[in-house]
């Protein structure tokens, strides 16, 4: 009987745990945007679902491998060394949570105009999609007017 109680017991306390240490991204639908708005302006459609700041911070926090969709790398506002350098060479992408924020900090490298350049642009997360052909989850939305580029 002891020994029921003591399995029962490590079966409740293992499924606790794994419930308290999910990854939100786990949850997510594919093909739906995950979007948060600090100025309330989000709203819900067919492929859009208005989230929390604390919902985006909680998936920074618990993805290990987070990409970003070529929108987010390459948008109009990344500027042109960038954009160049990030179509020919691709992205690498590192989570980073300051003050209760979630940023991306992009970086891409390589020959631009007869110079070796590494450029860097850090940009506060709005929104997040989990690819439908790879599951992979990506960051699909930044607030592209506070970005910060260095390296240029």
């Amino acid at each position: 009987m002891k020994s029921n109680l003591k399995i029962v017991y490590m079966v409740m306390l293992t499924l606790i745990i794994s419930a308290c240490s999910s990854n939100p991204a786990d949850d997510m639908e594919t093909g739906i945007q995950y979007t948060y708005y600090p100025d309330g302006s989000c709203k819900d459609r067919d492929n859009n679902k208005c989230v929390t700041k604390e919902f985006i911070n909680e998936i920074c926090e618990s993805s290990d491998d987070i990409g970003v969709t070529k929108f987010v790398a390459t948008s109009y506002s990344v500027g042109p060394a960038f954009k160049a350098l990030a179509n020919a060479n691709g992205v690498s992408t590192k989570i980073i949570m300051d003050n209760n924020t979630c940023f991306v900090k992009l970086t891409t490298g390589g020959m631009y105009r007869g110079t070796d350049r590494m450029l860097t642009r850090t940009c506060q997360v709005y929104q997040f999609i989990k690819s439908p052909s790879t599951g992979k989850l990506l960051i699909s939305g930044t607030d592209l007017s506070g970005c910060f580029t260095r390296g240029i």
